[in-house]
């Protein structure tokens, strides 16, 4: 069918229209970048719940909780100081389950670029803490990130009984994780020195408003243990509840 003259143009200016708005929308959305910088006031309060399953090659312990964080300081260079609780435990082993009631609460700091500087109180630091911290960090980019966009970085702590990290980063994706935007990181490192080392591989969906984490699924392979004497395997899923 031939369309009247004043139609034709009708359709050619919307074509035109449409084409221009597509245009317009795609390079808005090539110029989104992301630092990943943690943002936070003194006092700010999280809570997430947790689940794990711990290998024991014998055996499986599935473990989940709750925890809390309460910011308690945070420095003009990035860094953010805050203790997280953790409470409502359950241990479930293959003689039963266990219901912890007992709330323990420890210490951590993280610098600008997100890695951990300390975990626990002044000369009493776990070190398999700090190693499972450096294995599921997204360290800051050093420079803004869009979607799509890799980077590798290092990563150490100054406890002696920990290792030097290697991580490969990606954006994948933006998502909505409950009621928080979030950029979805693929997350994959190695400690490099060591005996036995460690290793993950996930996800990390990091909250574009404030920089903090959402939403965390990482599979751990050697994870250092306190209450292990050889190393586990682990699945660890974490969701921020408020």
């Amino acid at each position: 069918m031939r369309l009247p003259l004043d139609m034709k143009r009708s359709s050619k200016l919307s074509t035109l229209l449409f084409a221009s708005v597509a245009l317009g929308a795609i390079a808005f959305a090539a110029q989104q970048t992301y630092s990943l910088a943690r943002t936070a006031k003194v006092g700010e309060e999280t809570e997430y719940k947790f689940s794990a399953t711990l290998d024991f090659t014998e055996f499986k312990i599935d473990v989940s909780g709750k925890t809390r964080e309460k910011i308690t300081k945070v420095t003009e260079d990035g860094t953010v100081s805050y203790d997280t609780t953790q409470f409502g435990l359950v241990v479930k082993t293959p003689d039963g389950e266990q219901v912890i009631d007992e709330e323990t609460t420890t210490k951590m700091t993280i610098g600008g670029d997100r890695v951990v500087t300390k975990y626990g109180d002044e000369g009493d630091e776990d070190a398999s803490s700090v190693r499972l911290s450096l294995l599921g960090t997204v360290k800051r980019p050093d420079k803004p990130i869009e979607i799509g966009s890799k980077w590798s970085a290092e990563m150490k702590n100054a406890n002696k009984e920990t290792y030097p990290v290697k991580a490969d980063y990606e954006a994948i994706a933006l998502e909505k994780v409950g009621q928080w935007d979030t950029l979805k990181v693929k997350i994959s490192t190695k400690e490099t020195a060591g005996d036995d080392p460690a290793s993950a591989e996930g996800f990390v969906w990091i909250i574009l408003a404030d920089g903090s984490s959402a939403k965390e699924e990482m599979k751990i392979k050697k994870a250092p243990f306190p209450m292990s004497p050889t190393p586990i395997d682990m699945d660890v899923k974490v969701e921020r509840t408020k």
